[in-house]
Protein backbone atom coordinates (compact mmCIF):
# COMPACT_ATOMS: atom_id res chain seq x y z
CA UNK A 1 0.00 0.00 0.00
CA UNK A 2 1.31 3.34 -1.10
CA UNK A 3 1.59 6.35 1.74
CA UNK A 4 0.81 8.58 -1.39
CA UNK A 5 -2.90 9.65 -2.32
CA UNK A 6 -1.46 10.55 -5.75
CA UNK A 7 -0.60 13.65 -7.28
CA UNK A 8 -1.73 16.84 -5.28
CA UNK A 9 -1.20 19.81 -8.09
CA UNK A 10 0.54 21.40 -11.05
CA UNK A 11 2.54 24.46 -10.53
CA UNK A 12 3.19 26.91 -13.92
CA UNK A 13 5.40 29.80 -13.75
CA UNK A 14 3.08 32.50 -15.57
CA UNK A 15 4.00 35.91 -16.62
CA UNK A 16 0.77 37.55 -15.77
CA UNK A 17 -1.51 35.54 -12.86
CA UNK A 18 -4.78 37.20 -13.42
CA UNK A 19 -4.77 36.63 -17.33
CA UNK A 20 -3.55 32.99 -16.58
CA UNK A 21 -6.17 32.26 -13.73
CA UNK A 22 -9.13 33.65 -16.47
CA UNK A 23 -8.09 31.57 -18.93
CA UNK A 24 -8.24 28.47 -16.97
CA UNK A 25 -11.65 30.04 -15.05
CA UNK A 26 -13.40 30.69 -18.72
CA UNK A 27 -11.26 27.80 -20.98
CA UNK A 28 -11.45 25.23 -18.70
CA UNK A 29 -14.65 25.57 -16.10
CA UNK A 30 -11.86 25.44 -13.27
CA UNK A 31 -12.91 27.58 -10.11
CA UNK A 32 -10.45 29.58 -8.32
CA UNK A 33 -10.27 28.48 -4.74
CA UNK A 34 -7.44 30.73 -3.35
CA UNK A 35 -5.59 33.78 -3.90
CA UNK A 36 -1.82 33.94 -2.06
CA UNK A 37 0.85 35.96 -2.15
CA UNK A 38 -0.62 39.27 -2.69
CA UNK A 39 -2.45 38.21 -6.20
CA UNK A 40 0.78 36.76 -7.81
CA UNK A 41 -0.44 33.15 -7.06
CA UNK A 42 -4.00 31.53 -7.64
CA UNK A 43 -5.01 28.11 -6.63
CA UNK A 44 -7.64 26.74 -9.12
CA UNK A 45 -9.62 23.55 -8.70
CA UNK A 46 -12.01 21.44 -11.31
CA UNK A 47 -15.17 21.01 -10.25
CA UNK A 48 -16.22 17.40 -8.42
CA UNK A 49 -12.99 16.23 -9.63
CA UNK A 50 -10.11 17.29 -7.09
CA UNK A 51 -7.55 18.11 -9.51
CA UNK A 52 -5.95 21.37 -8.35
CA UNK A 53 -3.47 23.67 -10.74
CA UNK A 54 -1.20 26.41 -8.78
CA UNK A 55 -0.12 29.19 -10.80
CA UNK A 56 2.47 32.48 -9.70
CA UNK A 57 3.82 34.87 -10.97
CA UNK A 58 7.94 34.41 -9.94
CA UNK A 59 9.27 32.30 -7.18
CA UNK A 60 6.78 31.32 -3.88
CA UNK A 61 9.47 30.78 -0.99
CA UNK A 62 10.95 27.25 -3.35
CA UNK A 63 14.09 28.21 -5.11
CA UNK A 64 11.90 27.13 -8.32
CA UNK A 65 13.58 30.25 -10.52
CA UNK A 66 16.07 27.51 -11.39
CA UNK A 67 13.47 25.80 -13.48
CA UNK A 68 13.27 28.37 -16.05
CA UNK A 69 11.05 31.11 -17.54
CA UNK A 70 7.33 31.46 -17.60
CA UNK A 71 6.09 28.55 -20.77
CA UNK A 72 9.53 27.50 -20.66
CA UNK A 73 8.87 23.20 -20.40
CA UNK A 74 11.09 22.69 -17.36
CA UNK A 75 10.53 19.01 -17.92
CA UNK A 76 6.91 19.26 -18.45
CA UNK A 77 5.93 18.20 -22.02
CA UNK A 78 1.93 18.83 -21.92
CA UNK A 79 -0.88 18.15 -19.38
CA UNK A 80 -4.26 16.98 -20.07
CA UNK A 81 -7.96 18.06 -19.18
CA UNK A 82 -10.23 15.51 -20.39
CA UNK A 83 -14.27 16.31 -22.22
CA UNK A 84 -17.37 15.55 -20.91
CA UNK A 85 -18.60 14.68 -24.06
CA UNK A 86 -16.48 13.86 -26.66
CA UNK A 87 -19.14 14.64 -29.51
CA UNK A 88 -18.68 17.75 -28.61
CA UNK A 89 -15.01 18.01 -29.41
CA UNK A 90 -14.86 20.74 -32.02
CA UNK A 91 -16.92 23.14 -29.75
CA UNK A 92 -14.85 22.75 -27.01
CA UNK A 93 -11.32 23.69 -29.50
CA UNK A 94 -12.81 26.55 -30.18
CA UNK A 95 -13.87 27.52 -26.70
CA UNK A 96 -10.50 27.44 -25.75
CA UNK A 97 -8.87 29.40 -28.61
CA UNK A 98 -11.32 32.11 -28.27
CA UNK A 99 -10.73 32.04 -24.43
CA UNK A 100 -7.26 32.34 -25.59
CA UNK A 101 -5.11 29.40 -26.61
CA UNK A 102 -3.38 28.45 -29.88
CA UNK A 103 -4.32 25.40 -31.56
CA UNK A 104 -1.21 23.54 -32.06
CA UNK A 105 -2.76 20.15 -34.00
CA UNK A 106 -5.67 18.01 -33.94
CA UNK A 107 -5.13 14.07 -34.34
CA UNK A 108 -6.24 11.17 -33.01
CA UNK A 109 -5.62 8.65 -30.31
CA UNK A 110 -7.40 5.76 -31.86
CA UNK A 111 -9.92 5.51 -34.79
CA UNK A 112 -13.18 7.98 -33.52
CA UNK A 113 -11.18 9.27 -30.78
CA UNK A 114 -9.49 12.69 -31.80
CA UNK A 115 -7.59 14.55 -29.44
CA UNK A 116 -5.99 18.64 -29.96
CA UNK A 117 -2.62 19.98 -28.47
CA UNK A 118 -3.31 23.32 -27.59
CA UNK A 119 -1.25 26.36 -25.82
CA UNK A 120 -2.28 28.13 -23.15
CA UNK A 121 -2.00 32.07 -23.03
CA UNK A 122 1.46 31.62 -20.80
CA UNK A 123 3.02 29.02 -23.64
CA UNK A 124 2.54 25.88 -21.83
CA UNK A 125 1.34 22.90 -24.20
CA UNK A 126 -2.30 20.99 -22.92
CA UNK A 127 -3.86 18.35 -24.26
CA UNK A 128 -7.64 17.39 -24.73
Amino acid sequence: MSMFTGMSHIHLKVRDTERAATFYRDGLGMTELMTKHDGKMVILGTPGVGDLLTISEGGIGADVDALGEPGDNGGIDHFGFGLADHGEFDAAVQHLVDAGATLLHVTELAPGWPTAFLRDPEGYAFQI
